[in-house]
This record gives C-alpha cells, sequence and structure tokens, in this order.
C-alpha cells in the first residue's frame, strides 16, 4: 500500500465511524467492532501521533479524498484552490455589502452577522456542478481567520450610526434557532445591497469631482463638485462643557452653540458655528451651504497659484435624509443656483 493510498484508508475510517454534533466532530476509534481510545488505535496501527492527528484534520477541512496520479503537494495544492475560491467569494460578499471604513484599510460586515450564517450562505450559494468547493464549518472558521481576517471584520457593535432597518433586523434575529434567522438573511441582504447602491453612488460623485482621482480618468474633474452637509447634536456642543455636569446648574445656564461640518472635494473640511443668529433649522442649512459655495468659488479663483479653475457645472450635495433637508426653504432655494446646470441632492 503506498503512502497516499494509506493515509486515504485512515481519513475515510474515521470519516465512517466519526458524527458531527452540531458544529464539532466526534471522533470514535475501532479496531474491527471494539471501540478504544485515540493512543491505542494510532499504536495498535503503528502510526505516530502527528499522523493520526493530521488524518483528523483532513476530515475536519473537507479533504476526505485523494487525486489518484497527483502527488502529496498536488492534493494540497488542490485543497489550496478550494481555499481560494473561498476566499474569492467572501471577497465578493464583502465588496457587495461590507462598510469600507474611512479611517482604516478594513471592511464591516453587519453587526447582525454571524460566521456560521456567512458559511450557510457560501454553501447555499453552491451550483451542483460545484460539489468539490463545499467545506466544513470548521475549515471556513480557518479561513476567515487566516486569511480575512485582518482587513474584514464583523463588530459587536456598529461603529457608526445604525439605520432602522438593521437595528430591526438585529433585534428580530435575537433569540431565535438557525432556521428562524435564515428566513430575515434575504431581505437585510437586499437591504445591504441598496445601501451599498447609494454608498458606491456617492463614492462615484467623490471621484468625479476629485483632482487627483479623476486627472488619472479624465480630465474633466473641474465640472463637478462635491459635498457632505452634516451636524451635530445640540446636546454635546452647549457651552460651557462640563465633564460633568454641576447639580446647581439649569438648562438656561447654557448657550446653545449649533455647528455643522461641510467636507468639500479638493476644497476642504470645515465647520460653520451659530448661536441665536440663526435657529438650528432649514436657514442655519442654506446658509451653510450658500459659505461652501463660496468656498468652492475661492478655490476654483485661486486654482493652482498661476492658473484658476473654472466654476463647475453640476454641484453634488450629500444630505441626512430628515425633514429640515428637504423643507421647501432648501428647495427653494437649490432652485436660485442659476450657475450649476445641475444640482444633485442624495440622502
Amino acid at each position: 500500500m503506498s503512502q497516499k493510498d494509506r493515509k486515504e484508508y485512515f481519513v475515510k475510517d474515521l470519516l465512517k465511524n466519526s458524527f458531527r454534533s452540531e458544529d464539532k466532530f466526534d471522533f470514535k476509534y475501532f479496531l474491527g467492532k471494539k471501540q478504544v481510545c485515540f493512543k491505542f488505535y494510532y499504536m495498535a496501527y503503528g502510526i505516530s501521533y502527528g499522523y493520526l492527528h493530521d488524518c483528523r484534520t483532513r476530515v475536519l477541512e473537507g479533504r476526505h479524498t485523494f487525486v489518484h496520479g497527483l502527488t502529496y503537494e498536488e492534493n494540497n495544492h488542490k485543497i489550496s484552490l478550494k481555499r481560494e475560491s473561498v476566499v474569492a467569494w467572501i471577497k465578493k460578499y464583502a465588496d457587495e455589502y461590507g462598510q469600507p471604513q474611512p479611517d482604516k484599510a478594513e471592511i464591516h460586515l453587519s453587526d447582525g452577522l454571524t460566521i456560521e450564517e456567512l458559511w450557510d450562505e457560501y454553501i447555499e450559494g453552491l451550483r451542483e456542478n460545484e460539489e468539490s468547493k463545499k467545506i466544513s464549518l470548521s475549515y471556513f472558521y480557518k479561513v476567515f481567520d487566516e486569511d480575512c481576517s485582518s482587513w474584514l471584520k464583523i463588530p459587536s457593535v456598529n461603529r457608526f450610526s445604525q439605520c432602522d432597518v438593521c437595528a430591526s433586523f438585529k433585534l428580530l434575529k435575537e433569540g431565535l434557532t438557525k432556521s428562524q434567522k435564515a428566513q430575515y438573511n434575504g431581505p437585510l441582504n437586499k437591504h445591504l445591497a441598496i445601501a451599498r447602491a447609494e454608498r458606491q453612488k456617492f463614492y462615484k460623485h467623490g471621484r468625479k469631482a476629485n483632482m487627483t482621482k479623476s486627472i488619472a480618468m479624465n480630465k474633466t474633474w473641474h465640472k463637478y463638485a462635491s459635498v457632505i452637509i452634516d451636524g451635530m447634536t445640540q446636546w454635546t456642543t452647549r457651552l460651557p462643557h462640563f465633564r460633568r455636569i454641576p447639580k446647581h446648574l439649569d438648562s438656561k445656564d447654557f448657550l446653545d452653540v449649533h455647528n455643522m461640518g461641510s467636507m468639500i472635494e479638493n476644497a476642504g473640511r470645515f465647520m460653520d458655528f451659530n448661536y441665536a443668529n440663526f435657529k438650528d433649522d432649514a436657514n442655519f442649512l442654506v446658509n451653510v451651504l450658500h459659505r461652501d459655495i463660496l468656498r468652492i468659488q475661492e478655490h476654483r479663483r485661486n486654482g493652482d497659484g498661476e492658473n484658476s479653475y473654472p466654476m463647475p457645472e453640476v454641484l453634488y450635495v450629500q444630505l441626512d435624509n430628515v425633514s429640515t433637508n428637504k423643507s421647501k426653504l432648501m428647495l427653494a432655494y437649490s432652485t436660485q443656483l442659476g450657475w450649476f446646470t445641475r444640482t444633485s441632492f442624495a440622502r
């Protein structure tokens, strides 16, 4: 018996006498019809502890058979191809449903997801002619940990504000069994796909208006301007600011300070404050947007120091989906931006 046939014999023997208990394999060892312990099994067959342990690992990872005619290294290469297909699927899934982080080279999946649910989707997505790509849950864990954990995360809590739909799905899945959770995966992925399409639209607008990114692709960046505007909760910006508010102070003792941040492609990042001169509603938003347009105008006028840049033809504005940002005043102001051929608002 060749070395390859010998190892295949032990792998199949372990597979025949073992069964899966939840997510783990329960290994049993037999000599004939008599069950023995792990140590007695490998000593009786005259093999080493490491040899039998490698056979167990192959069972756990789904490497049950050897392709005859190939060397031991070539068989392992076939396993590496299976691993590569799993990594490629995870990367595609992360690209479709993940959320890139702005301050680090990481992608975060939904905080309501588990690796087991990810494995279920991988298995269910395999076609009939792709049985060779099927792997065990333990091997999927291993691939995720060794090849993807450095750049792909499943956070316990979302770093950023979470939409109501995602939060609702997370609450619905709490305390349910695996089969019960599966019924929510389809609608959740559909929602995440829509959110991804919105992000891609946002990134596309940013790239079109960015000097350094657009010049490599085309020289039409000057036709576009992209602005993102967002405000902060008034409670966090009141003055004076105390780490712990003294009990004797009343809310009337504080000065309400409203602030709103703007990120303008090429021009920079800005923060606008106001006190009682503008109410924290559409009036303040229109005021900030008008200032941002003046900043764009100043940046284009200054240019590269020698030559000025032309004013953009299209203005992209990214705002939160709140009533203030969709008010009549905001819409009326946008109709007066006659120097832009098109003004696009996105939530």
